[in-house]
């Protein structure tokens, strides 16, 4: 968070703090139940925190820490009575355990061993449940929701969000009942069910306006969650403009207006897409509360130390989907101001500086997010070499994890954006839609109902 130190959040601190810091005290010389192993481990969380932050996030092997360390460190922690992870090795008691479960659990999932984070989580959820330590609980609950979605399990990523909430309320504390709300309504969206999802934000931004009237918006991850939720409607209006083809008597299959040589930048928008103008308003509404964020972060009393990489990447992430997709809107039939190109050079700079700042924040989770949203914009400027590649790194994260939800959007985006090319990177885009409807359905990744609906009716099915 950037207000200042005295507004951040616990969940935040948490999250930027180095590991290594928050392991010295635990593992002073003075301890006198530190021996060899604990020492060990406390170098190997240490070496763990300098590879996590400053590796690039391609799905790549970690070349600082090795396979060998991570494992130790795993087993370290995981180890003792099989039966129970609770019952971890004693350092300073009951509550040291916790510390080293959340530690497990941070550790594991910012290297990308995803699934093996949530066993960590849920002991940790279960102890603060049991000590009644609420607002922890609210933290582990959310996470768990999070990394739920990242993994695919959409339907228990909405229970743990429902979790959250409850735990947050019982605890009283103003930021977790604001922020859980999010995390409940992030993962509501995920599953389709996009008006309980907005009464949560709308919710969320009025107990935010409450705690700090001088940020009355949502910010941060919360921010951003929010931003996700009101481009969905337009981006799918987008992607239909970009689907939209003639198609001859014969029925075969032509490029969309604009690709054709001669065929201008006009993208025609289909007339069952809405009233374009307020579309066209939702993207600068959107927009607009990025760059409030970006004007905040001038004032004298926001703090740039409390301000993480993966915030800024965020919100630059935020503008150049609002962006994006506002000139791809615009540049249909009906638009007053047409811009040209499609894709300006500053919508071309946030993506990039989206993607550039996710990798310094090492955040895997989330830059398939800022590689999809480039390789379409690559591909309105007629970049098909960039936008092939941003493809293949982001499903090699996604693959990696694996993030079945990602792989989703890489498959319709690879339909959405090849289905006319002769030489179609990787199999067909019927195909490629076939996969996604298969991973929609397993997971309940509702969300995209729609958008495959689009797809399958102009690619075919």
């Amino acid at each position: 968070m950037g207000p200042s130190t005295q507004t951040r959040s616990k969940k935040a601190s948490r999250k930027t703090r180095a590991p290594g810091l928050m392991a010295t005290s635990a593992f002073s010389a003075t301890n006198p139940n530190t021996g060899p192993a604990r020492i060990r481990y406390h170098q190997w969380i240490k070496k763990s925190d300098t590879a996590i932050r400053s590796r690039v996030c391609a799905g790549k092997v970690c070349p600082i820490i090795s396979k060998k360390e991570i494992n130790f460190g795993t087993r370290y922690i995981m180890r003792k009575k099989k039966r129970d992870i609770t019952t971890l090795p004693t350092m300073a008691g009951y509550r040291n355990n916790f510390w080293l479960l959340n530690e497990a659990a941070f550790s594991l999932r910012a290297l990308g061993r995803l699934a093996e984070a949530l066993a960590p989580m849920r002991a940790g959820l279960e102890m603060r449940i049991e000590q009644k330590v609420w607002g922890s609980a609210a933290i582990i609950a959310s996470n768990l929701s999070e990394l739920g979605l990242t993994l695919g399990a959409v339907a228990g990523a909405v229970a743990d969000g429902a979790r959250s909430v409850e735990y947050a309320d019982k605890s009283g504390d103003a930021f977790q009942r604001m922020s859980k709300r999010t995390t409940h309504g992030d993962a509501l969206h995920q599953a389709g069910e996009r008006d309980r999802a907005r009464a949560l934000f709308v919710e969320a931004e009025g107990l935010q306006a409450e705690r700090q009237p001088q940020y009355p918006r949502l910010y941060s991850l919360q921010g951003f969650q929010y931003a996700d939720l009101l481009l969905s409607g337009t981006e799918r209006a987008a992607w239909r403009g970009w689907l939209v083809r003639s198609v001859v008597v014969d029925g075969s299959a032509h490029p969309p207006i604009w690709k054709r040589p001669n065929g201008g930048i006009r993208a025609p928008i289909p007339p069952d897409t809405g009233d374009l103008d307020a579309l066209l308003a939702a993207c600068e509404a959107v927009a607009a509360r990025a760059e409030q964020i970006f004007e905040w972060r001038k004032l004298p009393q926001w703090n740039p130390a409390a301000d993480p990489v993966l915030d800024i990447a965020l919100d630059r992430l935020t503008l150049a989907r609002a962006g994006l997709v506002r000139g791809l809107l615009a540049a249909g039939e009906g638009a007053q101001d047409a811009p040209s190109p499609l894709v300006s050079p500053a919508v071309m700079d946030q993506a990039n500086a989206a993607v550039e700042k996710l990798r310094e924040a090492g955040a895997t989770h989330h830059l398939p997010r800022g590689l999809l949203t480039r390789a379409w914009a690559r591909m309105a400027t007629g970049d098909r070499a960039g936008a092939r590649a941003d493809l293949a790194e982001a499903w090699a994260i996604a693959e990696g994890g694996p993030m079945p939800l990602f792989q989703a959007d890489i498959l319709l985006a690879r339909a959405r954006l090849f289905g006319w090319e002769a030489e179609y990177p990787g199999g067909s885009a019927r195909g490629d839609l076939q996969k996604a409807r298969q991973l929609i359905e397993e997971h309940g990744y509702h969300r995209r109902d729609g958008e495959l609906a689009d797809a399958e009716a102009v690619l075919g099915e």
